[in-house]
């Protein structure tokens, strides 16, 4: 939680000027549309939510199936080790 608050800090709040409650709601959401779908996610293997959903979708597709999520999901929080 604490480096959520310091990226919305230095990424949202310090880059904008606001001007009135509803312009800070849009821009709050626009820019945490940004960072839950496009931004790069350390734990997603620096993929964004959106292509990190995709490739897990295909992944399932795929004649392995759920066995390619299984093992990438392992290995994502650490228990392939």
């Amino acid at each position: 939680m604490e480096s959520f608050n310091g990226r919305f800090r230095e990424k949202c709040l310090n880059e904008h000027w606001m001007v009135s409650m509803c312009d800070a709601k849009r821009l709050i959401e626009d820019w945490r549309i940004e960072y839950n779908t496009e931004r790069p996610h350390r734990l997603l293997r620096y993929l964004s939510t959106v292509h990190f959903a995709q490739a897990q979708e295909a992944a399932l597709r795929t004649s392995i199936g759920g066995g390619a999520f299984l093992l990438f999901r392992y290995e994502l929080i650490g228990l392939n080790n």
